[in-house]
């Protein structure tokens, strides 16, 4: 997203999160300086019921963008509240597409959560390989 000006980190803490918010910092440097990381933040995992507080800060902040490894009722809990507080940003995610997470996040996630995932082909076919360079097309490499 070119037009991306600011974003917030916030992950489970724990060893993925932990790098998560690690990797998002030093990719976004390299990548991305122009991007300023507006909040950064560490939650325990599978604790936390009530996501407005950091929703509210996260809305504060200015971010127009969340990254976060979040996954299961974490990730559900803290985009539904972002939502109950008016935030209109994206969020970046890895499990977003996770089994049972569409339906989880329903309505509060379409538009908003995106999921980043891998993509290593080990069945070379023509079809796989036209997907490569469609996308390729549309996302070249940095």
């Amino acid at each position: 997203d070119k037009g991306l000006q600011g974003v917030y980190l916030i992950g489970q803490d724990y060893s993925f999160g932990q790098a998560v918010l690690r990797e998002a910092r030093r990719q976004l440097a390299a990548q991305r300086p122009d991007v300023k990381v507006l909040g950064e933040e560490l939650h325990p995992v599978g604790r936390v019921k009530d996501f407005a507080p950091y929703a509210v800060k996260i809305q504060a902040s200015g971010a127009q963008a969340v990254v976060t490894g979040n996954w299961g009722n974490d990730l559900t809990l803290l985009v539904k509240a972002a939502r109950e507080v008016g935030y209109a940003g994206t969020f970046y995610t890895f499990y977003g597409n996770a089994l049972g997470a569409p339906a989880a996040l329903g309505d509060a996630g379409v538009g908003k959560v995106v999921a980043v995932a891998d993509w290593l082909p080990n069945v070379p076919t023509k079809e796989s390989e036209a997907f490569y360079r469609s996308f390729r097309q549309r996302f070249p490499s940095p």
